[in-house]
């Protein structure tokens, strides 16, 4: 299930789940984040702003927070909306992630086009 939830609450919540990779503060996120919409699934968190989405998920739901259906309902209306949705895929768990859910790499981005993925 996906619910939207309120934008402090979405970069308080990433926050500490982006420490793994990079250091960045809530302030840091509120401002680098501002205009963008973020979602509550299953526990893991979903950024979307424009064209572009990007998920964060805690180690406890990693495999099994999302199936496509619930993500579908995030990237059907950006792909209406942008004829595309695009995201970026650092480690080979979200590499793998993005595969499965029909996006391209296309250069630094991975591509998400509603003949693609519909």
């Amino acid at each position: 299930m996906i619910k939207q939830i309120a934008f402090n609450d979405g970069c308080s919540r990433i926050a500490p789940l982006l420490s793994e990779r990079v250091k960045v503060s809530v302030d840091e996120l509120k401002s680098g984040l501002e205009g963008g919409v973020f979602y509550d699934c299953s526990g893991a968190i979903v950024y979307v702003r424009g064209p572009e989405i990007h998920a964060c998920a805690p180690v406890e739901t990693r495999g099994r927070w999302m199936s496509k259906a619930v993500i579908r309902d995030v990237l059907k209306p950006i792909i209406d909306k942008y004829g595309f949705a695009r995201t970026t895929a650092t480690t080979e768990l979200g590499k793998k992630f993005v595969i499965g859910l029909g996006f391209i790499q296309d250069g630094d981005y991975w591509i998400l086009r509603g003949s693609d993925g519909d």
